[in-house]
């Protein structure tokens, strides 16, 4: 078997101009990253670039590096991060949800009942705090402090310019979250699952949904069917297996408009 890495495969949803030579500095722990290990990178109103790594949670000014460790001293997995209403950021750690204050530079632990492995958080516009621990989804109250449960076996979940909120289960399905009941309401319902477990959900500007999953296909949804499918290789599905999800990033200025970028690991056996 051989193992690769598809970097970048942009997908257009719009005609654009021609693609201009992107070029990457590489920054690893001799620059001052505490791990190179990155599982979330993340950019807060004021600026600043934030990296969940597997030796804790670090912070990029534009020329320097600076590390925060969790309670104890502890260099503990970040595996995600979001900014909430007050400015404080919301960290999904292996030991759960943490509320990190960047102006005491401290740790909070939150949701303390539902402490467990959280891989996904985000932070509504709302002051709600969505969060998948051990594959159930949760919403923390930053006004009210408290937390409410909902879906189990969720393994990702986005969200939308409208402020919707999405989320998918392990075995396919795609739930919305309806303000009105207070509920998640399946999507594709009567429609074939998606291919795979979902690892990632982007909504994007003009409405549609991308969703990656872990066979490396990227589906556009876009109310009430599934519009496109794609598959996130040159190479030809039965011949690559694709290890992790389709992830994607936007881009909504100058000639990049409208694309998005994803990301998968593959395996290809000779």
């Amino acid at each position: 078997m051989r193992y690769g890495l598809i970097v970048l495969l942009a997908l257009c949803f719009a005609a654009t101009g021609n693609c201009q030579p992107v070029y990457f500095r590489h920054y690893q722990v001799e620059d001052g990253l505490p791990n190179n290990t990155v599982f979330s990178v993340f950019q807060d109103s004021r600026g600043f670039m934030w990296f969940g790594t597997k030796e804790g949670l670090c912070r990029f000014d534009g020329s320097a590096f600076r590390a925060f460790n969790m309670p104890k001293g502890d260099r503990e997995f970040v595996y995600c991060v979001a900014e909430g209403i007050h400015h404080t950021l919301w960290t999904g750690t292996r030991k759960g949800l943490y509320e990190f204050d960047p102006r005491t530079e401290t740790f909070t632990a939150r949701a303390a009942a539902q402490q467990g492995e959280v891989l996904d958080v985000i932070a509504g516009r709302q002051g709600k705090v969505w969060f998948t621990a051990n594959l159930k989804l949760h919403c923390y109250d930053e006004r009210s402090q408290t937390t409410r449960g909902y879906q189990s076996n969720i393994s990702a979940i986005g969200q939308g310019q409208d402020s919707s909120i999405w989320a998918s289960s392990i075995n396919g399905y795609l739930f919305r979250y309806n303000a009105a009941s207070d509920s998640f309401h399946c999507v594709n319902r009567g429609q074939p699952a998606l291919a795979g477990t979902v690892n990632r959900i982007y909504c994007t500007p003009s409405g549609g949904v991308l969703v990656g999953t872990i066979r490396g296909f990227s589906f556009l949804i876009r109310l009430p069917a599934i519009i496109g499918r794609y598959w996130a290789s040159r190479y030809r599905r039965n011949r690559c297996t694709c290890e992790t999800s389709c992830t994607t990033v936007p881009t909504n200025t100058g000639s990049r408009a409208n694309r998005a970028f994803i990301a998968s690991t593959w395996k290809m056996e000779q």
